[in-house]
């Protein structure tokens, strides 16, 4: 493999960036590690490093010299636990992995790029089988996309893994699942919701292995070994525990995302002499009919198959509607209407008044419980102050202490509000503006 390649290069770094978490905020710097990241997968291609075993292909098959902590499970390793926030402020606990691990999996990944991922993604003959997921893993093909956070039109080249942590590929890929949403949901008037109970926390890694031998992959004849890696692999970063995988890791949504396109198979052969339709996004389901009935007595066949995983359906958060009430839950047009002043590439003033409407406007949100459409503000807000687009008018001390007051008093709203308080004390005319 070629480091320095374009495409290799550019999913090196799109892998990486997928160590931690979209909405944790810039404790590692980017661009300082991606050089030392590079320089070590050719280290590990060359074999300049002992921390792993290799078979005759140079395919990374174990880990050496590990020293595990004496409260955990040898030889497994301790990655840094933090915790994010729920849509119902319940906590979910999420995971940054062993780096050393971790640069195995991007190292196997690229590996077994044109064996696997490629055949998988751009072989037109296997598209029946990623269809209905809108939680894809690569870009089949070349397209360019015009992004609403900064009015630039970028191009995404076909064979891009799709990382949400990379604002390009993240922008990409919420367009895109738009369209297959509404292509899938057609003329149809319900929809069934379905989502797993705990997913990540119940995933057993030794299913990444045994896929292997399920369809589709028992037709597509993929090397084995890489499915054999995803199971140790997982232990190995999770404790040395086969129970449960970390969440908010690309890592996890690679070997999830594999291991649900087995239950993709069963289910389209489930409905295909039905009139249902059915897309998929990570562990949440959905599923389109004109008949209620059709849908209740599906739930229980879906059931049946996940059973065979070892995953449960939330009960609680299983619901069917009308599809004449399904919208998204950010309308960047209602937001252009209110802030045009966000998008638009010149300098604006930002003034007592505007942070009043500002207010105003969130707090109407936050009564209709629509906090994605507070984030998109905010994200907004953050990149157009990081760009020297503002220009406060003795208001950058009341706008950071109203963004304090929202981190605090919304849980789910903190990364995004943080987001713009670092945006103005990275400004040192702000900065001052705030201390006094």
């Amino acid at each position: 493999m070629e480091f320095n390649e374009q495409c290799l290069e550019e999913n090196a770094l799109i892998l990486l960036k997928g160590l931690w978490y979209s909405e944790l905020p810039p404790i590692i710097d980017f661009n300082n590690l991606s050089n030392c990241i590079l320089n070590a997968l050719e280290d590990i291609q060359n074999k300049k490093t002992e921390c792993y075993s290799f078979d005759e292909n140079t395919f990374v098959t174990d880990f050496k010299k590990v020293s595990s902590p004496p409260y955990i499970r040898k030889p497994g390793v301790e990655g840094i636990t933090y915790y994010d926030f729920k849509n119902n402020s319940s906590l979910r606990e999420m995971q940054i992995p062993n780096l050393k691990h971790y640069l195995a999996f991007i190292y196997n990944t690229l590996h077994m790029y044109d064996d696997i991922f490629q055949e998988l993604y751009m072989n037109d003959s296997n598209r029946n089988i990623v269809i209905a997921s809108n939680s894809y893993l690569m870009f089949e093909k070349t397209f360019e996309i015009r992004t609403e956070y900064d009015d630039e039109t970028y191009e995404i080249e076909a064979g891009i893994f799709a990382e949400k942590n990379n604002k390009i590929t993240g922008s990409a890929m919420l367009n895109r699942n738009r369209k297959l949403y509404y292509n899938k949901q057609d003329s149809y008037l319900f929809k069934m919701k379905i989502d797993l109970e705990s997913f990540f926390p119940n995933l057993y890694t030794h299913y990444f292995h045994r896929i292997f031998n399920m369809e589709p992959f028992t037709s597509l004849h993929f090397p084995e070994k890489y499915f054999e890696f995803l199971d140790l692999f997982h232990q190995r970063i999770n404790d040395n525990q086969t129970k449960g995988i970390p969440a908010g890791v690309f890592s996890s949504h690679v070997a999830a995302e594999l291991c649900m396109l087995c239950v993709d198979y069963q289910i389209n052969d489930l409905i295909k002499d039905k009139n249902i339709s059915y897309v998929r996004y990570v562990d949440d389901f959905t599923f389109f009919s004109n008949s209620q009935e059709l849908l209740l007595d599906l739930k229980i066949q879906i059931q049946q198959i996940l059973n065979k995983f070892r995953l449960r359906i939330n009960g609680n958060k299983t619901e069917i509607v009308p599809c004449v009430f399904d919208y998204p839950a950010v309308d960047t047009e209602e937001l252009k209407m209110f802030f045009s002043w966000l998008i638009k590439p010149e300098k604006s003033l930002f003034t007592d008044s505007n942070l009043a409407q500002l207010k105003k406007h969130i707090a109407n949100l936050l009564n209709r419980n629509n906090n994605s459409q507070i984030k998109t503000i905010l994200t907004w807000f953050a990149n157009k102050i990081n760009k020297n687009q503002v220009e406060f008018i003795s208001s950058e001390r009341d706008c950071f202490m109203y963004m304090i007051q929202l981190s605090q008093t919304n849980t789910i709203l903190a990364s995004k509000a943080y987001s713009v308080i670092n945006a103005i004390i990275s400004k040192s005319d702000m900065r001052h503006g705030v201390i006094k």
